[in-house]
């Protein structure tokens, strides 16, 4: 049988870099390390085999392919950075998980911005932004998805078992007021409400998962 070896991703094969790590689909990236502790949190995240030696010949392994890695150490380098507007979801997706993960700060906020803008896959950023605690994703989203004819069962599918109750309150509690059926209102007092219930307003989703 024949043993494919690993390839080294053109952009990242520098000669004097002193960490290799490999994605899980076989290509090898060449980096620095002082990059990698400058401007990330937690590379190379739990688990990962190699990272700590100082012999360059040692690689580490990532769950990540390389479609994704390519994108996400660009944000690493002192460069300019990928702006993601053309990024398709089926990459912008992992992209995001692997920038929490890793805690690549100088990507955050752009992926969220993207991510904001991929309006056919809110379901799953919806739950994306839960996981990692993004208010503004999340209220943004929740708010898109409670006007759209999306199914609620097609968005409690991709949602964290916690957060279906708050959902389902969410949504019961934006139904039953015309005004914020037809204006948007739970990103703010709603009149309506607050004139047939005195004090009450439909709440940012976020609120409902703190449990407000």
């Amino acid at each position: 049988m024949e043993i494919s070896l690993p390839s080294t991703h053109p952009e990242f094969g520098a000669a004097d870099a002193d960490l290799i790590v490999q994605s899980v689909d076989g290509t090898q990236f060449h980096l620095h390390r002082k990059y990698l502790e400058a401007h990330t949190g937690a590379f190379p995240g739990p688990g990962a085999v190699g990272f700590n030696s100082n012999t360059r010949q040692d690689v580490t392994h990532l769950t990540e392919p390389a479609s994704v890695l390519e994108i996400l150490f660009q944000f690493v380098y002192p460069k300019r950075h990928p702006a993601l507007e053309d990024t398709s979801f089926e990459i912008l997706a992992p992209l995001a998980e692997a920038i929490e993960k890793y805690e690549v700060f100088s990507a955050m906020s752009i992926c969220e911005v993207q991510l904001g803008f991929t309006e056919k896959h809110a379901p799953e950023i919806l739950a994306h932004a839960i996981k990692h605690n993004r208010a503004k994703l999340i209220n943004d989203t929740a708010l898109y998805l409670v006007r759209s004819s999306t199914l609620l069962s097609e968005i409690a599918e991709e949602l964290p078992t916690n957060a279906v109750i708050p959902w389902l309150r969410y949504y019961e509690a934006y139904r039953a007021c015309p005004m914020c059926r037809a204006l948007g209102h739970p990103r703010t007092t709603c009149t309506t409400c607050a004139v047939r219930i005195p004090g009450q307003r439909v709440l940012p989703f976020a609120s409902f998962l703190a449990g407000k």
